[in-house]
């Protein structure tokens, strides 16, 4: 019914302890979204967001293009702390970050629809990923029509402690440098894309402790015929990995 009336589906804290993702028949087709990051201050937040980043990322291993977004889902008061949290449960933390043409609901939920995302904790993160001075935003489709260069730049605001940067291509993960301007961090990388196959590049942003601090969506190019068409045949992958 959702689908029918436009509705964007998310499979949200799909590995959280007692409120997992449990309809293992649930088509891929069907959903849009996956939340990678929930609450990151309740007790056994850590290991199930970690899990859900790796769903995402087996997702796009096996060609298909679904949104990460990450939800606060707060339910304490500002004062109030789950057991062992340093930090209070507040809406924001995460933050998932859209880019807009125009604030207004219609926009939003269009570009969430084409994974034009950000989500980060603590910090702001600005793409900047072109090709030939043609600018990409995170969950486009290359559109170039050779193998080409392309140029993963990002601006990191808001940290006072340097962070450490990945880019993840086709799942694999090499920490790249970081640099440092007055008000923030940066990087910028060449990776080489392959039109003729599927490739796609995501970025990564973490604490030197691997603390989550940022996820963007991948850009991609070529195609790759998906082999699992339900969320129990991504997990049984993963388990293989």
């Amino acid at each position: 019914e959702a689908n029918q009336k436009g509705w964007i589906v998310s499979l949200n804290h799909p590995f959280l302890t007692i409120w997992k993702w449990l309809y293992e028949k649930t088509r891929i087709d069907d959903f849009q979204c996956v939340e990678i990051i929930n609450d990151p201050t309740y007790q056994d937040a850590t290991p199930s967001n970690e899990k859900a980043i790796q769903f995402l990322d087996a997702l796009w291993k096996d060609g298909h293009k679904i949104c990460g977004i990450g939800g606060s889902d707060s339910h304490n008061l500002i004062e109030e702390r789950y057991a062992g949290a340093d930090l209070p449960s507040i809406a924001g933390d995460p933050g998932t970050f859209v880019y807009c043409e125009e604030l207004s609901p219609r926009s939003l939920m269009e570009n969430v629809r084409k994974r034009h995302v950000c989500v980060t904790r603590f910090c702001r993160i600005e793409p900047e990923i072109s090709i030939n001075g043609r600018r990409y935003l995170p969950g486009d489709e290359i559109i170039e029509k050779e193998n080409v260069v392309l140029i993963y730049g990002a601006k990191i605001f808001d940290l006072k402690e340097r962070p450490e940067v990945y880019l993840v291509k086709n799942g694999e993960k090499q920490k790249i440098t970081v640099h440092s301007e007055e008000g923030y961090y940066y990087i910028c990388e060449e990776v080489v894309m392959n039109l003729q196959k599927w490739n796609w590049v995501r970025l990564e942003v973490r604490k030197k402790d691997g603390t989550f601090l940022g996820y963007v969506i991948p850009v991609y190019c070529g195609y790759y015929e998906p082999e699992c068409t339900t969320v129990e045949e991504i997990w049984a992958k993963m388990e293989d990995n």
